[in-house]
């Protein structure tokens, strides 16, 4: 999606006829997926910065698979408690993610369809028309 949404915006840039208003309607659809990609992985920004932040799911993960790793004890209740949050996290940015995806994302492209904007790639052409 986040490749879909950069070739769009290359796109509107490169196009006589792209205007300011789709270039902010990609940049907030770019900025959503940033948002999802954030949660799922983190932020690397702050990690560089050394800003204290909430794990990412991707890490709550990781931290209960490398302490159980070589354990053969069940998990311990910080583990549980780990794996539910970055469950009901998920949960979110995967229907954040699906909406981005097969409505706000299909719904541009259409409009780039109609406006006879380039084709990029996840379009499908549409040929003698």
């Amino acid at each position: 999606a986040e490749n879909r949404v950069q070739l769009l915006r290359r796109a509107v840039t490169q196009s006589a006829g792209g205007s300011v208003a789709t270039l902010a309607e990609v940049d907030a659809l770019r900025g959503r997926l940033t948002v999802i990609r954030t949660a799922l992985r983190g932020d690397g920004v702050a990690d560089d910065r050394v800003e204290p932040r909430s794990p990412s799911i991707a890490e709550r993960v990781g931290n209960v698979v490398e302490g159980q790793f070589e354990v053969t004890s069940g998990p311990t209740k910080t583990h549980e408690e780990q794996i539910a949050i970055a469950s009901a996290r998920l949960e979110k940015v995967l229907a954040d993610l699906r909406v981005i995806v097969e409505t706000d994302l299909k719904a541009l492209e259409a409009r780039f369809d109609a406006a006879g904007a380039p084709w990029t790639p996840g379009r499908w052409p549409t040929l003698g028309k």
